[in-house]
């Protein structure tokens, strides 16, 4: 599931189910970079981008949803810091650190343990 809205005072809302894998939090932070990457390419000037990747949790119950895990918050100038141009920067040192380059962000205690 994906939701993007754009608001009308130059911020992009972006939701995205992080992809259910062995390394959670690694596949979190690839594709948070990809959808930040696709906001740079697609040229929209925008004041803020925040990033929310949701994730099918399970409560002490068995009771599984699917919540939000990631919040990830860029101005436009820290997106405009980035060297896109370098993709090995890009799909290495980049993922790596893209929870840390943020303006805000706030990760689920489940993806840190």
């Amino acid at each position: 599931m994906s939701k993007v809205e754009i608001i009308s005072f130059g911020v992009i809302n972006i939701e995205w189910a992080i992809n259910d894998s062995f390394w959670v939090n690694d596949t979190a932070r690839g594709e948070a970079v990809e959808v930040l990457k696709a906001v740079h390419a697609s040229g929209l000037q925008t004041d803020l981008v925040n990033l929310v990747g949701t994730f099918s949790m399970i409560d002490q119950f068995g009771n599984k949803s699917e919540d939000p895990v990631v919040w990830l918050t860029y101005s436009l100038a820290t997106v405009q810091q980035i060297n896109w141009a370098d993709e090995l920067f890009v799909d290495y040192s980049l993922q790596k650190n893209i929870y840390e380059i943020a303006d805000s962000s706030k990760v689920h205690q489940a993806l840190t343990e």
